[in-house]
Parts: structure tokens; C-alpha cells; sequence
């Protein structure tokens, strides 16, 4: 009988020990949270942000269904975050009654029940939507288009959000289909103060033309959407002077490394229009497995400098984008 008790009591033993070390496994990993609807975030009109949906682009959430390690740990990188959808979750400046001034212009910051704003002179009027063309092709600093600005100041409502380690630069809504307005002025977390942007970047002393609102309208779509999205594609119609921008994904996300994804998705969920592809097929890029060279080039497409070389290359790019 004590024999008895004695292996009753190892086992129990044995199963707390395995009960409590499931504990700590469970609560040493954090999970991901859920992917929710960029609407439910920050209720900004989806129209007045780069339209997320690009053909052959599945996006993280698809992704994860499969992958959900490497899902984790991308969730937690500064990558994704680098671009998103403006809300209290995601701006890190204060914007309660801020005053902010450069070259003599006012800019006064509100926050109206989670919703952010900026009044400011208004760049929309007359911007000419070829001025993105011509900025994709610009060798110098000078204003890439004439652009008559109305001096009446307007209120624009901030939109979207770049950064998020180091400091943030933050984007408002215009005229022009999704075409977006740079605010002049930089957030430093670290530092939690607003700079002039132009304070951030090493380059020659610019001229008070250089921070004139209607400058920087579409400057993300032509610009900025090379590296801090995922398959951007500028889509502009210069004929309507509207911009319809459109990613695969906001920030850096699985298919700005790996390729778009819908055929890999399809190829293994068996279906039709895939069943008698060959394997090759259903494989995305993977860094991992190529030499150094190529998988360098991969991260070069962000971490190097690059230009586009001719005007055809430029009008391809600002339909197409570039191609993985």
C-alpha cells in the first residue's frame, strides 16, 4: 500500500512540474495580436490613404495562417510599423493645441476625439498631379512644378504615419484622390519634440520655398512609397489631376522580401488554375537559401541608393511599380 501511495504521489508531482512549465510557456510568449481592420484602428476614409489591394498581393494575415512564427516575429519589428494608418494607437506626438512654426508659416495641431489634425495654408489649389512625374525624374533639390497655393489656412486631417522607432513624419489628406501632404516638421520619440524637418537630413541649407505646403503634396506617392510599403504603385491620372495609389500591403511586410504571394497561396490550397504547375511554382523567395549576393540585393532594394535612370523607366514605374 505505501508502494502505492508513493507512485500516486511521484505522478501527481510529475504532472504539477508538467502543468506548472506549461504555464511559463505560455506566458513567456506573448501571441501576436489579431489582425484587425485598418478602418477599426483609426476610422480614417480608406479613399484619403493608398488603396490596399494590388493583384498577385495576399498580405500578412494570409501569411500567418500558415507561418505564424515568422508571422510573431516580423508583428514585432520596426518593419511593420514603418507605415500605418493614422490614430491614437500609432501618432506618438503630442497634438493637443500645438503651435509649430517654419519660414514664418503657422501650423496649429489639434486632436478632436482621436482624430488629428492640421491647420495650415492650403496646398491643394491648382496642384498639377504631373508634378509627380516630374519629381520621379528630379536631379536636384529644386520644386519639381509650379504650384499655386491659397494662403487662406485650412484644416486637413492627418491620414497616415511614417516611423515609428526613431522619430515619426506625419502625412494629411488632399484634393486629389489619395495623393498625401508632408508636414514640414519631424517627431523625435526619444527626445518626445517636434523639429524642422528639414533639421533631420543632411543636405545644403534650403530656400523658404522648401517647406511651402503645395511642394510636398504627393511626395509619399512618388517617394516614400518605394520602401515603406509593401508592391506600392503610384497610379496616377494626369489628365483628371488625381492620384489612386495603390500597395499590397502598408510598412514593410512578408511580401516586400518574399514576393508576392497569391500564387503560393492558391498553389496550396489546391486550386484549379494550379493543380498541374510544377513545384517551383508554389515557392516564394527565400533569403535564406540563396547566396549572400542575392540575398543582399533583396534588402539593397530599400538599404542602398537607387535611381531611376531614364523617363521611360519613370513613367513605367508611377502605373506599375517596380516589379519584385
Amino acid at each position: 500500500m505505501t508502494q502505492h501511495r508513493r507512485i500516486i504521489g511521484l505522478a501527481l508531482l510529475t504532472l504539477g512540474a508538467a502543468v506548472v512549465v506549461s504555464l511559463i510557456i505560455m506566458f513567456s510568449f506573448e501571441p501576436a495580436p489579431p489582425i484587425r481592420d485598418p478602418l477599426q484602428v483609426s476610422e480614417v476614409k480608406l479613399e484619403s490613404v493608398p488603396y490596399m489591394q494590388r493583384d498577385g498581393y495576399v498580405g500578412s494575415d494570409q501569411c500567418r495562417q500558415c507561418h505564424e512564427d515568422q508571422f510573431h516575429s516580423w508583428h514585432a519589428s520596426f518593419h511593420r510599423t514603418m507605415t500605418q494608418l493614422a490614430g491614437p494607437e500609432t501618432i506618438l506626438a503630442d497634438f493637443n493645441d500645438v503651435a509649430l512654426q517654419i519660414q514664418q508659416r503657422d501650423y496649429h495641431l489639434t486632436n478632436k476625439d482621436g482624430q488629428f489634425w492640421v491647420k495650415m495654408e492650403n496646398p491643394d489649389p491648382n496642384w498639377p498631379v504631373e508634378a509627380l512625374a516630374k519629381s520621379a525624374t528630379a536631379t536636384d533639390n529644386a520644386n519639381p512644378a509650379e504650384v499655386a497655393v491659397d494662403s487662406a489656412p485650412v484644416n486637413k486631417r492627418v491620414v497616415m504615419v511614417t516611423g515609428s522607432h526613431h522619430q515619426q513624419r506625419y502625412w494629411a489628406e488632399s484634393e486629389h484622390g489619395n495623393a498625401l501632404t508632408l508636414l514640414p516638421f519631424a517627431f523625435l520619440i526619444a527626445e518626445n519634440r517636434w523639429v524642422p524637418a528639414d533639421a533631420i537630413f543632411v543636405m545644403p541649407p534650403q530656400p523658404a520655398e522648401s517647406v511651402r505646403p503645395g511642394k510636398w503634396v504627393g511626395a509619399w506617392n512618388h517617394n516614400c512609397i518605394q520602401c515603406h510599403s509593401t508592391g506600392g504603385q503610384p497610379f496616377y491620372n494626369e489628365t483628371a489631376s488625381i492620384v489612386d495609389t495603390r500597395v499590397g500591403e502598408l510598412g514593410i511586410a512578408c511580401e516586400a522580401c518574399h514576393g508576392a504571394g497569391q500564387q503560393h497561396v492558391d498553389y496550396h490550397n489546391g486550386e484549379t488554375s494550379c493543380k498541374n504547375l510544377p513545384d517551383h511554382f508554389s515557392k516564394l523567395f527565400n533569403p535564406a537559401t540563396v547566396d549572400s549576393k542575392q540575398a543582399s540585393q533583396i534588402c539593397g532594394q530599400c538599404h542602398a541608393v537607387a535611381d531611376l535612370d531614364d523617363s521611360a523607366c519613370s513613367a513605367d514605374w508611377l502605373t506599375t511599380g517596380f516589379r519584385f
